[in-house]
Formats: C-alpha cells, structure tokens, sequence
C-alpha cells in the first residue's frame, strides 16, 4: 500500500497516485519480457485507487507496529 497527503498535505495527491500506478505498470511491462524468455511466466497486476479521509498513524502493538492508514476510503483488493 502507498498513500499520498500524511503527515502533510499535497494538493495534487491524486496526480501522484496515478503517476505512481503508472509507473508500476510501465515497470512490469519491461519485466514481463524479460521473465517470459528466461523462465516462461508472466506477472498480472491489479492497482486500486481510491481517495478521501482516512486516519493515518502508528497502528499496531508492542511486537508490531506499523505507519499506515485506516478508513472507509481505504480498500484492499479481495
């Protein structure tokens, strides 16, 4: 997960996000070439955006703490 506006604000939050997705997928297409001819396999990959409030902070316990963010904008792919 990658999130854009926490702790600071960014105007163009959506823009990055995208631009990020985008990025991501350009990588993967140049990576699929060279995986299908070394070892036959292709990677398929789903991206979620998704905007608005959340509450983003330290989550977690004593053993396992995590920065991340929580809300009803916030999805994970099922």
């Amino acid at each position: 997960m990658a999130f854009w506006g926490a702790p600071t604000a960014q105007a163009d939050h959506a823009a990055r996000a995208v631009a990020a997705a985008e990025d991501m997928l350009r990588w993967l297409e140049v990576g699929n070439e060279a995986w299908q001819a070394a070892h036959g396999v292709t990677i398929h990959l789903a991206i979620g955006i998704n905007s608005g409030d959340a509450v983003v902070g330290n989550f977690g316990s004593e053993s396992r703490m995590e920065y991340t963010c929580i809300g009803d904008t916030v999805r994970a792919r099922e």
